[in-house]
């Protein structure tokens, strides 16, 4: 669910916010607006009929989410809903179609860098290609080397991004992890490179 929203908050922060079943960022977007998206399972939605229920009976339990819909303007009248989001496994080459962008595989939101991530992706493709029409790689040396340098660069980047989102959505395992990060800048650290990887100038 994406909502953008205008109200007195840090332009400068990441805001990344827990409910039961989901996760909730904010960042400042163009002008004025931020951007709110949260992430949820379906299974609440299902149960409690719309959007506003899901919202008013369990997003609007975490303070800092209460505060942030109860004092922000919201620019839409409703939500831009996506579903069926899977996080599962894929392969960047399946039956001989070379995938690219979140349809090689996509990494949980939470990580970012998404968009740079498909950007990157489409760059080594788009290099792989090239070798294969100047006659310099076969069909078989085009899908192996595009694999062997996708998973290079994402493959363990999406794994940790998987395993991430896990702690997210249960109160007392994301409390935890949350608890040990703030205590532990070289875990934070190390999170922020298992996640975004090397610098990409394009």
């Amino acid at each position: 669910m994406k909502y953008h929203i205008k109200g007195d908050f840090d332009r400068d922060l990441i805001g990344l916010h827990n409910f039961q079943g989901g996760y909730c960022g904010i960042t400042k977007v163009e002008d004025d607006t931020f951007n709110l998206c949260y992430l949820s399972l379906r299974a609440p939605l299902k149960k409690l009929g719309t959007v506003r229920n899901l919202e008013e009976k369990i997003l609007l339990k975490n303070p800092f989410l209460r505060h942030i819909f109860n004092t922000a303007t919201f620019v839409f009248d409703k939500p831009v809903v996506i579903n069926e989001i899977s996080f599962a496994s894929k392969e960047p080459v399946s039956d001989h179609i070379l995938m690219s962008g979140d349809a090689a595989g996509m990494i949980t939101p939470l990580c970012g860098n998404g968009i740079a991530m498909a950007i990157h992706s489409a760059d080594i493709l788009s290099g792989q290609v090239h070798l294969f029409l100047s006659g310099k790689y076969s069909r078989n040396e085009l899908e192996h080397w595009y694999s062997h340098l996708w998973n290079r660069n994402f493959g363990s980047r999406i794994r940790a991004g998987r395993q991430i989102q896990t702690l997210f959505g249960s109160s007392a395992a994301s409390n935890l992890a949350v608890s040990l990060i703030k205590r532990s800048g070289l875990l934070s650290k190390w999170i922020m490179r298992q996640t975004h990887g090397e610098v990409f100038d394009g």
